[in-house]
């Protein structure tokens, strides 16, 4: 195994939410939710924020479209990042990555998935509004 994947790795992740700190510049939140998906043939990238206890939308949490657009583009070049620092150290690519960054704390969690989700019954965009869906159930709990 070669020295520094877990460094290079946290630092490709740590990119996302930077890009994501970068998006909300001025806009107070608790939590950003990323979601991103890469397989052989697409990537899917998108988040929404947590305020006050509620799930908001990107589009509500920042009205500026070509700011959003923008965002999104940065995403699918850090998933890029990420496959290459995997491909560099030799190591799987995660498919999935689902990371919450807590914006007062620093506190970063991360769960992956290294299945390819997409089907013809079930879309990324699906399972991203589902992921959506779960935290603000929980939130309401």
């Amino acid at each position: 195994m070669k020295q520094g994947f877990e460094d290079a790795f946290t630092d490709a992740q740590s990119g996302m939410v930077s890009l994501f700190l970068e998006l909300l510049e001025g806009v107070d939140v608790d939590k950003i939710y990323i979601y991103a998906f890469q397989n052989e043939v697409q990537s899917f990238f998108n988040g929404f924020v947590e305020k006050d206890g509620e799930v908001v939308n990107l589009i509500k949490a920042v009205p500026d479209g070509d700011k959003i657009l923008e965002y999104f583009e940065h995403g699918i070049n850090a998933i890029d990042h990420i496959v290459n620092v995997c491909k560099t150290y030799s190591k799987d690519c995660p498919n999935l990555f689902k990371l919450i960054y807590n914006v007062e704390t620093g506190a970063f969690d991360a769960d992956y998935g290294y299945e390819d989700i997409v089907s013809e019954d079930k879309g990324l965009s699906s399972d991203f509004l589902e992921w959506r869906e779960e935290i603000r159930k929980s939130l309401q709990s």
